[in-house]
């Protein structure tokens, strides 16, 4: 994207320099048929640095099956390939799910 291409998207979509130099390096990591419409902008961003193309696909149809959050994408890309789900306790009655 040129310099001029630039300012007529800032212009258009009152986005940021940044988040669109960040679109602009998503969209050249993931071709459309790569992209997955079930999950986030952030997702795709978190498993990005994934080089292998067969195992960045791998995980992020994990993240849509077992409905990662941004954050549990980024505790995998870490290493830890069994995130931590959420967990929340009723005040009253201590119950967890």
């Amino acid at each position: 994207m040129t310099g001029g291409m630039y300012s007529q998207a800032l212009g258009l979509t009152q986005k940021s320099y940044s988040t669109l130099t960040q679109a602009m390096h998503l969209s050249k990591q993931y071709p459309p048929d790569e992209r997955n419409a079930d999950l986030s902008w952030s997702h795709h961003r978190e498993a990005a640095p994934i080089q292998n193309r067969d195992e960045r696909q791998a995980v992020l149809r994990q993240a849509v099956d077992e409905g990662w959050t941004r954050e549990q994408m980024r505790e995998h890309g870490k290493g830890d390939t069994t995130p931590t789900a959420k967990v929340t306790t009723c005040p009253q009655c201590g119950h967890a799910w």
